[in-house]
């Protein structure tokens, strides 16, 4: 059974984020550490506060396997911004980041979402399709220094 609730302790992220370390190889070139973890639980845009902020444990019988670094009403309100979503590589191919994903939009609508957005890096090749399957279409390319991101949405 797949639930998502509120993770809030930096060490358990770090170790399911390790046994998703593919990710961070992929975008970064680097292995995750705890400084990318306390990142993640701290960085919010210019506009918004910790408190518009959820990180969320993603456990399938009460064992953690993923996680979600959510942002609300971002980019716009009644947006919600999807920043990182994690499966650990042995917990991947078995369904549960789509029901994952279920739970999220149950949470987000009911926090009054209508939308919600994310963006995949261009190297991340497995995720477009991934989120392809679950409804997203692309909004936008944007280009940094380091990378293209093809921001996707999906309407809720």
């Amino acid at each position: 059974m797949i639930e998502i609730r509120p993770l809030n302790n930096h060490e358990e992220a770090l170790e399911v984020c390790l046994r998703a370390n593919d990710y961070f190889q992929l975008v970064s070139g680097k292995a995750v550490t705890l400084a990318n973890i306390k990142k993640i639980f701290t960085a919010v845009p210019p506009t918004k506060t910790l408190q518009d902020k959820f990180i969320f444990g993603i456990y399938d019988c009460g064992k953690l396997v993923g996680l979600m670094d959510v942002i609300k009403n971002y980019p716009e309100n009644a947006t919600w911004w999807l920043g990182l979503f994690l499966i650990a590589e042995e917990s991947r191919g078995k369904g549960l980041g789509k029901l994952a994903h279920q739970q999220l939009i149950q949470y987000s609508k009911s926090e009054g979402a209508k939308a919600i957005q994310l963006g995949v890096v261009e190297k991340n090749f497995k995720a477009v399709p991934f989120w392809k399957d679950l409804g997203y279409t692309t909004k936008q390319i944007q280009i940094t220094d380091e990378q293209q991101i093809k921001v996707m949405e999906l309407l809720i």
